[in-house]
């Protein structure tokens, strides 16, 4: 009774009993106006609450956790009850359907995808692979004596949870009442362990658990993403009870603006060393790190454009817009797969596993199957889909379409049924990353490569940096087995890990100057050279310039991180299409191979530190009169 006299209070606390008295008053007035024999039941769905019900009635929550079905019972009967003390009307217990839901997960034990379910309500975490289209479930239907002629003549209303007795007179089979059949919506979802997307390996063979997310519970779900599901094991299937995604950590700190946790003391001490050599310097501590990633066989100084642009990917991987894709030219797998390492989820494919990068519509017995490819299982991280030659026109064909239109939509069989389109498309989450050492005296090579431009935006080459003497002796000082690049790495990559983590979906405002600057930057360059930058190549340049105030810790994109993005950009169109006659070619000259001498010798090239920057604001804001370009 103390259970039931707390359980009223909680109800009246979140306001579900005026809830339950307006639903019921507006059923009787639906129920006196039935024309028909068979009334559906009234329905309720109820959220509760969970800490808030802990805190009323603690009793009655550890039930929901331990025994789900006798809470459900118990719940279910305090509703009638409580429709015939506000209504003064009495309803029979098949007249009511409840749906009961969590609306935060609690502390339940965690169902291993190998072990047997435990008894009561238990959280299931993993990646959503794959879902079903939705099809109806039984709520409840009518069944009557089969015998027409038994005198009893009393239809029963039978809910999915009650088995069907046998007629109390004549003991004979009771038949369904088709046209009577309440039915609700639902989904079948596969969830694969997180496991399933092993980062540094092509493919890891997992074994999935099945879900049934019935009515509002699948309404919101998105194909590659983590989610933390509360289930309970019935007869024939798990059955969710609430579902939860499970944002990247910094996402969920940006939304619900929490202060940052503290940096790895190791970066925090790169930062102090970098300061303290370059001072203030807006560009330092993103040189530092850029020369961080990938080290190994090679040099810090080396593939130096390439690290900085996969670093400005990596720090935009984690926020709410699309992040940074990358299109490197050269011979730069190492590198990249090695950055990749460096992202909290990342994915390398290769189209022999993956047929359709996009996902797929597959027919299983009597329902549609909407499977997540590549490109949606590595949401909020990096896709690595390697050597374009390699990938094929139809693979390749989607990722370019992904990467334009900065949406996935799966791809539908013929065989199939129409399926909505509203579940068939879902935004692109996962920074692309793909290489190409194409043939610059090829036309054909020429004209794909102009083609994958206006989709990425820019390529990076792997031949800005160090030069080729340095490489050659870097490469065989490595191979006679000197571990001098290797000493060189201060960051391990859990630390650098970390930090990416922590800053990647960091909330970045564009000032003005830096706004202004990059617009003016692209409408003086595309009057000069109308080919060389496309028409994405200001958002591109944007997101750019917010990733690296992001790396240089600052919440204000300024005018100095615009420069720097402009400097990437420069350089890649210098080298593809020539240089500008009204302006010095970007020149990074950099062959030392400690990474603090990297970032002295980066911060004497003149285009970004001191010649030609204190002179770029003047001259863009003159281009119409002069066309320079930079």
């Amino acid at each position: 009774l103390n259970i039931q006299i707390n359980l009223v209070k909680y109800l009246d606390k979140v306001n579900d009993l005026k809830y339950i008295e307006e639903e019921a008053l507006i059923y009787k007035a639906d129920f006196l106006n039935f024309n028909s024999d068979y009334v559906p039941p009234l329905k309720f769905s109820l959220v509760i609450n969970f800490s808030l019900l802990a805190e009323i009635v603690g009793d009655f929550a550890e039930m929901v956790i331990n025994e789900p079905e006798e809470a459900h019972r118990l719940l279910h009967q305090l509703i009638i009850t409580c429709i015939k003390v506000l209504i003064n009307w009495d309803l029979e217990d098949n007249m009511v359907h409840l749906n009961l839901r969590l609306d935060a997960i609690p502390d339940v034990p965690q169902l291993r995808f190998y072990s047997l379910p435990p008894n009561g309500l238990f959280n299931i975490q993993g990646i959503l692979f794959s879902r079903s289209t939705p099809s109806k479930y039984l709520i409840s239907t009518i069944y009557e004596c089969s015998d027409k002629t038994c005198i009893s003549n009393r239809s029963e209303r039978i809910s999915d949870r009650q088995a069907v007795r046998k007629c109390d007179i004549c003991g004979k089979e009771k038949t369904e009442i088709t046209k009577a059949r309440v039915t609700g919506d639902h989904i079948l979802a596969m969830i694969m362990p997180i496991e399933f997307l092993n980062s540094w390996q092509i493919f890891t063979r997992c074994q999935g658990i099945i879900i049934d997310f019935k009515e509002e519970l699948y309404s919101q779900l998105e194909l590659g993403i983590h989610y933390n599901v509360i289930v309970k094991k019935d007869a024939q299937a798990f059955t969710s009870w609430g579902v939860k995604p499970m944002l990247p950590e910094s996402l969920i700190r940006v939304l619900k603006k929490y202060i940052p946790p503290p940096f790895p003391s190791a970066v925090v001490e790169a930062f102090n060393s970098v300061r303290e050599i370059c001072g203030s310097s807006p560009w330092a501590h993103v040189n530092y790190f850029a020369s961080q990633v990938g080290i190994g066989c090679f040099p810090v100084s080396s593939f130096m454009q390439l690290k900085t642009g996969l670093l400005l990917s990596l720090a935009s991987t984690q926020g709410r817009k699309c992040p940074i894709s990358i299109l490197a030219l050269g011979e730069c797998g190492f590198i990249m797969r090695s950055a990749a390492r460096l992202c909290p989820r990342a994915l390398v494919v290769t189209p022999t596993l993956w047929k359709p990068p996009n996902g797929l519509v597959t027919i299983d017995g009597q329902r549609e199957w909407l499977e997540a490819g590549p490109l949606l299982l590595a949401s909020y991280g990096v896709l690595y889909v390697g050597n374009m030659p390699k990938i094929g026109s139809i693979f390749l064909s989607q990722i370019a379409s992904a990467v334009d239109s900065e949406l996935v939509t799966l791809q539908q069989k013929p065989s199939c049924r129409t399926v909505d389109p509203k579940i068939l498309t879902y935004p692109l989450k996962s920074a692309v990353w793909m290489q190409w050492k194409c043939n610059q005296f090829s036309w054909q090579d020429m004209h794909q490569l102009r083609t994958l431009i206006d989709i990425f935006g820019m390529p990076y080459l792997a031949e800005i940096g160090c030069d080729d003497v340095t490489m050659s002796s870097s490469m065989i000082s490595t191979a006679c087995g000197n571990r001098a690049n290797e000493e060189q790495r201060l960051l391990n990559e859990n630390d650098f890990r970390q930090f990416i983590g922590i800053i990647s979906a960091q909330e970045v405002e564009m000032s003005e100057a830096a706004s202004s600057l990059i617009k003016k930057y692209f409408v003086a360059s595309r009057r000069e050279r109308p080919d060389s930058l496309p028409i994405k190549a200001v958002k591109v340049l944007t997101s750019m310039c917010e990733a690296h105030a992001r790396l240089s810790l600052r919440n204000i994109a300024i005018y100095e991180d615009a420069v720097a993005a402009i400097f990437l950009y420069e350089e890649s169109v210098v080298a593809l299409f020539g240089k500008s006659v009204m302006s010095e070619a970007p020149k990074r000259q950099c062959n030392s191979t400690i990474s603090i001498e990297v970032v002295k010798e980066e911060n004497e090239v003149p285009f970004m530190y001191g010649i030609v920057v204190p002179n770029l604001r003047s001259k863009l804001l003159n281009w119409h009169d002069k066309w320079l370009i930079f």
